[in-house]
């Protein structure tokens, strides 16, 4: 559970638009692994013995249906004391069996004359993504799980300032009395981050390499506790949600990713926004549980559509079902926009 713990701060962390300002001191992370100096205050409660927290993201858009909230589970005989988790994605299998490499490669080389995002270096980047958050809290009398859907709104300049926007939805409890035991804040906030040029380093600071050999040092530029080929995914992941890519740009991680080890092509499917897509996923018990790690891309161009975890033989201490998405979000713009 510890390591797993940690792998999702490092997971959260990009969404903290001052985790690499190494001037300023950081509190210990928030339990969504952003960093947050003007929170209003929590309601207070009764602090329990024991008790850690767990923070696992997910999908938001497919599991509010009508106004009202969908809990699912990995079959109709679940156990109830199951917390909610989103739907598997539904995946065709190919009809050819082609290697991954290959199929990667192949939308490489689409990507790189694709002409999108249309842009160029100078301008301000834009990103936007869904993401759906399943929080737990452990302790010995069991677990408790709530769910809350999140927007992240990313605005970075070319001198380096900059804002985010993140709006997280009140949490929503699968029963009263999981409402009661939930020892946090149980309303929803908004949060706004804004930093000057020159006021917060970035990992990412210059244009990647469009040499995939080159990329691949550059990627590895920042420290991890993990191992490949689980690092070099975790990396582009980071880097997906810190910079918008240009054609020959996104053409070198895709190739980058096509020579990871363990990549496999899954199949056809829709992202969460409905959106056409195709699956290429790398499983790694690396961040603590039997996980697979899932990109889906657009076929054509491609653009990283979503990004999503999934347990897939042990849910440890947490009560989930097995095999159940644990970390889902859905990159809705990325884009080029005048300041």
């Amino acid at each position: 559970m510890k390591h797993t713990e940690q792998h999702i701060r490092e997971l959260m962390g990009p969404l903290d638009p001052m985790r690499d300002d190494e001037r300023a001191a950081v509190p210990p992370p928030h339990p969504t692994g952003i960093i947050d100096t003007e929170q209003p205050a929590a309601r207070r409660h009764r602090p329990r013995a024991r008790t850690r927290r767990a923070v696992l993201a997910g999908a938001a858009a497919t599991v509010l249906v009508a106004g009202g909230l969908v809990w699912t589970t990995a079959g109709p005989n679940a156990p109830e004391g199951y917390a909610a988790t989103p739907p598997l994605l539904e995946i065709t299998p190919p009809q050819r069996d082609l290697p991954a490499a290959e199929r990667l490669h192949a939308i490489a080389d689409r990507a790189e004359v694709s002409g999108v995002p249309k842009g160029a270096p100078g301008q301000t980047e834009y990103i936007k993504m869904e993401n759906w958050y399943l929080h737990s809290q452990i302790d010995n009398s069991g677990t408790v799980s709530v769910i809350q859907p999140s927007t992240f709104r990313l605005w970075r300049h070319a001198d380096g300032s900059g804002r985010s926007v993140i709006r997280a939805q009140p949490p929503q409890f699968r029963s009263e009395a999981g409402r009661e035991k939930w020892a946090g804040d149980t309303s929803g906030s908004e949060r706004v981050h804004r930093w000057g040029a020159g006021e917060r380093t970035y990992y990412w600071d210059e244009r990647p390499p469009v040499d995939a050999d080159a990329l691949r040092r550059w990627l590895r530029q920042r420290p991890s506790g993990q191992t490949e080929p689980l690092r070099t995914f975790s990396a582009i992941t980071d880097l997906l949600r810190n910079r918008v890519l240009l054609p020959q740009e996104r053409a070198a991680v895709l190739r980058v990713l096509a020579e990871l080890p363990g990549m496999r092509y899954n199949g056809t499917t829709r992202d969460r926004a409905g959106r056409p897509g195709r699956a290429f996923s790398l499983e790694s018990d690396g961040s603590g549980l039997p996980t697979r790690y899932t990109f889906i891309l657009g076929p054509d161009n491609g653009r990283f559509l979503g990004y999503e975890e999934m347990l897939t033989t042990s849910a440890g201490k947490l009560n989930v079902p097995i095999p159940s998405v644990i970390s889902y979000s859905i990159f809705l713009e990325r884009k080029f926009v005048e300041r």
